[in-house]
């Protein structure tokens, strides 16, 4: 066995194609043209060991570019779904007001909302935060009172 497989991973590269010296007639590579490169006796089990390196390093390099590709599509995929998140959302909100609006505008027509309806309404909450400020303050007495 050779004891330094890059230097016969190099001598592959050297090999020409239409050398019929350095392929057999079933194209595998020449031993005895890989041998003379190397200058050491060289194996099927030597070839072996280089191409199932090689394929082991090609095989971890699509592996890592599988893995990339695949991340760069999941990360399209939820932006275009956060996109479209966004506009369902914007398009419920707005189905939301022109529901609003409809249902406002169709008792209106139909006289259960008049614009005294909408005067008591505000007179109402106008006394509800008065009335909440009142016992704001009184709470704010109290407390002042008790630290004196």
């Amino acid at each position: 066995m050779v004891k330094d497989p890059m230097k016969l991973s190099e001598a592959l590269k050297l090999l020409d194609k239409s050398n019929k010296d350095h392929y057999t007639t079933d194209g595998q590579p020449s031993l005895k043209a890989l041998s003379e490169l190397t200058g050491r006796k060289i194996t099927r089990e030597d070839l072996k060991a280089v191409s199932s390196g090689k394929a082991e390093q090609a095989k971890e390099q699509n592996t890592e570019k599988d893995d990339d590709e695949a991340e760069l599509k999941l990360k399209e995929a939820l932006s275009k779904a956060s996109l479209t998140l966004r506009a369902a959302q914007k398009a419920y909100d707005d189905a939301a007001i022109n529901l609003d609006n409809f249902i406002i505008q169709k008792n209106r027509h139909m006289g259960r909302i008049t614009d005294a309806h909408d005067i008591k309404a505000f007179q109402k909450s106008q006394f509800e935060q008065r009335k909440a400020e009142a016992d704001r303050r009184q709470k704010m007495e109290a407390m002042l009172a008790g630290i004196n």
